[in-house]
């Protein structure tokens, strides 16, 4: 068997009713058919497949012997060799910093940390991590070693907070405000610096009279 260092999470970047009435094994058998007809490959890149009910599938088993350890797959350039790719069907849409459950069902979350505990008992621990660790893609729409840590993701903007999509409409507010559009796409760092000098402004153009406040609470007014 091959020495394999490490897993490596994708996703399909499919739609979540994408094959919603075939089977597991047709929506492998499309997936690779992207990567042989479209591409040119041998089979289809991926070792493992999980469906959106958490049915786990084999993909790349290029000598049919229902192991694909031995299977060197086509997922991430330059750490093929030793890895194993997991590809999530889903993900349409996704950012890098997305969380888990905004693409992806509870059944995957389960089947997933089940297929890596499972690896991890034949192989002893290995690295687990994302396509977007090792390029600049969104895949697999979430920062995999948070997720596996049962962290919150870290959000790089506003507009990709799903609190604020929620509860205030990013996508409607930044239709009827270009400001807000614009602040809406800014880091939260940028954000918090320019509120900070926002207020400074305020103090020193005379709307908020400190001074005159400080005086007002010691009657001197």
């Amino acid at each position: 068997m091959r020495d394999i260092s490490k897993i490596i999470v994708h996703c399909s970047a499919t739609r979540p009713a994408w094959m919603a009435d075939v089977s597991t094994s047709a929506k492998v058998d499309e997936i690779r058919r992207w990567h042989t007809v479209d591409r040119g490959w041998g089979d289809i890149g991926y070792n493992y497949v999980i469906d959106r009910d958490g049915t786990v599938m084999i993909g790349r088993d290029l000598d049919k012997d229902g192991d694909t350890f031995d299977d060197i797959g086509a997922h991430t350039g330059g750490h093929n060799a030793r890895s194993l790719g997991i590809c999530l069907i889903g993900g349409f849409g996704s950012a890098a910093n997305d969380a888990f459950e905004d693409h992806f069902t509870e059944a995957q979350n389960l089947a997933l940390r089940k297929l890596i505990s499972d690896i991890e008992e034949r192989l002893g621990n290995v690295a687990v991590t994302g396509h977007n660790d090792y390029a600049a893609k969104a895949c697999p729409g979430f920062k995999v070693d948070r997720w596996l840590h049962g962290e919150p993701p870290r959000r790089i903007s506003l507009s990709q907070s799903k609190m604020i999509q929620a509860g205030a409409g990013v996508k409607a507010m930044s239709a009827a405000s270009p400001i807000f559009a614009a602040v809406a796409g800014m880091p939260w760092q940028t954000v918090a610096i320019l509120a900070g000098l926002a207020i400074t402004a305020i103090a020193f153009s005379g709307v908020i009279d400190f001074e005159r406040f400080r005086k007002a609470r010691q009657g001197d007014l």
